[in-house]
């Protein structure tokens, strides 16, 4: 669905012609209320209704593979204290790639059977 305004309703700035445009918030009420009807106007509201719902960075989480999230537990000698800080401090950077650890812990099913493993060295 492609939707085209005939007045940016977005952004602030000069359009060359009359009065400096502002940004939505910047917007007295009624400014607002204005702005708003022409949106819906040219928006279906099933639509409106299902951007509103998403925060404005909405992006579909891309986690590393677990498999690889296991290799990296495994290979570093990771405990799930490790590996957590070392996620929140991955995601504190912005980066939110590693999977949660609870995900990650499908290694259970990689030890045999009637073997008690836990998480102390």
């Amino acid at each position: 669905m492609i939707i085209e305004f005939n007045e940016d309703l977005s952004q602030p700035g000069p359009s060359g012609v009359g009065r400096p445009k502002k940004h939505f918030l910047d917007c007295a009420e009624r400014s607002k209320r204005h702005k708003v009807k022409l949106l819906r106007e040219s928006v279906e509201s099933d639509f409106l209704s299902a951007a509103a719902k998403f925060p404005e960075n909405f992006e579909k989480k891309m986690y590393m593979p677990t498999e690889q999230a296991l290799a990296l537990i495994t290979d570093a000698q990771l405990s799930k204290h490790q590996y957590e800080a070392f996620r929140n401090a991955v995601k504190d950077f912005g980066h939110d790639i590693l999977p949660p650890y609870y995900k990650v812990h499908i290694k259970k099913v990689c030890y045999p059977d009637k073997m008690l493993i836990t998480e102390r060295r």
